[in-house]
């Protein structure tokens, strides 16, 4: 196993578009908005339902 991350290599280009930075950080955004809507109504439910 390498253990890059603790030497400064080389990561490609910078982004040079918001396309770039979307393609780069797609695969989280789902995830994201289903954790903060999880979130959400398992605060909601405590705050105002949970006696």
């Amino acid at each position: 196993m390498k253990w890059d991350f603790f030497y400064d290599v080389d990561e490609g280009k910078p982004y040079e578009s918001i396309d770039d930075w979307h393609r780069d950080i797609s695969y989280l955004i789902r995830p994201g908005i289903i954790v903060l809507a999880l979130g959400t109504a398992i605060y909601i439910y405590v705050r105002f339902f949970h006696s």
